[in-house]
């Protein structure tokens, strides 16, 4: 999973009237999505993706920021190491990555900027941090922990 997608209440009814009256909320889904990729188109996309080039300066932004939502890294913010148990492990970089190459080609660019990893390390690094008693009692917010991990790296 490359994202941790954040999303509201899909309805407005109430939980319990959704669950009393379980036949009113059925709906017949068959032909109601209609494909608009085929599986080979799918494939080919995604070895696209992973041709698009990142600069070994922001592969080192990545490695860096990885290692700074880590508590007991030296370069990590404060509150990561006050309000994370664990942080992000080597896969998240890769997802990092790899979605940034996929935003680049969205964005009509053919290869990844700094901004393309600052737009996404929150949503794909937010479910990767772990956090500490305190960071679980304070209610952190790992998106804010995230981006103070990257503030720290840019600095």
């Amino acid at each position: 999973m490359w994202f941790a997608l954040l999303a509201g209440v899909a309805c407005a009814q109430p939980p319990n009237v959704m669950l009393l009256m379980p036949d009113q909320w059925r709906y017949d889904w068959d032909g109601f999505y209609q494909p608009v990729l085929d599986a080979a188109r799918i494939l080919s996309m995604q070895a696209l993706v992973r041709e698009v080039p990142v600069s070994s300066d922001l592969l080192r932004l990545v490695a860096s920021l990885v290692r700074a939502t880590h508590p007991d890294h030296p370069g990590s913010p404060e509150s990561v190491k006050r309000l994370v148990r664990f942080g992000s492990s080597p896969r998240g970089g890769q997802a990092l990555v790899l979605a940034s190459k996929a935003r680049a080609l969205v964005e009509g660019r053919l290869h990844v900027t700094a901004e393309d990893i600052a737009a996404l390390a929150a949503p794909v690094l937010r479910h990767r941090l772990i956090p500490s008693y305190e960071g679980e009692a304070a209610r952190s917010d790992p998106d804010d922990l995230v981006r103070d991990a990257l503030a720290a790296v840019q600095a």
